[in-house]
């Protein structure tokens, strides 16, 4: 399946995608400090996370999708053009981390976890919004919870303790953020 017209660079004699720039810019600038009010997380989100989504495409689709569904709340006049966009990302992002969580390899553990979080705050952002539910919203609360579960299958075959992270999808964005940072340093530890 192609990259649908919308998604393809703006500017395509230099090569960049100002949208998804603009994504990016806002993530470090706005979106990332909603996450928590502990300085040191929120310097986690906007640094260590960004640098590892720049090594992997879908942890940058997760985080611009997070990004765009926080845009479309600061910015209603767009809101539609944001959500397209927001959904169009989350789903290319689902697919490829869905086919990861199958498998479990260690290596990619990691980037799943981040994955995983992102897909909640991209939930309760989805949630949050004063726009009737869709598929595709309904889509996004399935993987959600698909999320939940393969967090709870990685407990299981890793041995490591999360029972932090079996919390609901309403639960505060700082304590999934606590909880992914906890899991991140066991992960570490285990190398």
């Amino acid at each position: 399946m192609g990259i649908p017209p919308h998604l393809i660079p703006l500017d395509s004699a230099s090569g960049l995608n100002m949208s998804d720039l603009e994504l990016l810019y806002n993530f470090t600038s706005a979106t990332f400090a909603t996450f928590s009010n502990d300085s040191t997380i929120r310097s986690i989100w906007k640094n260590a996370v960004v640098r590892k989504a720049l090594g992997c495409e879908f942890i940058m689709r997760a985080l611009l999708a997070v990004s765009a569904i926080h845009m479309a709340q600061h910015k209603p006049e767009q809101s539609h053009q944001y959500l397209s966009r927001a959904i169009t990302y989350h789903n290319i992002a689902s697919r490829e981390a869905v086919t990861l969580m199958g498998k479990l390899l260690p290596e990619d553990l990691e980037d799943l976890w981040i994955y995983s979080v992102l897909t909640m705050y991209f939930g309760t952002y989805v949630i949050s919004l004063p726009v009737p539910f869709t598929s595709d919203a309904a889509s996004i609360a399935h993987s959600s919870s698909f999320c939940m579960c393969s967090l709870r299958r990685m407990n299981v075959k890793t041995g490591m303790v999360l029972d932090s992270l079996a919390l609901p999808i309403a639960a505060t964005s700082e304590r999934l953020t606590v909880a992914i940072l906890q899991i991140i340093r066991n992960l570490s530890r285990t190398n």
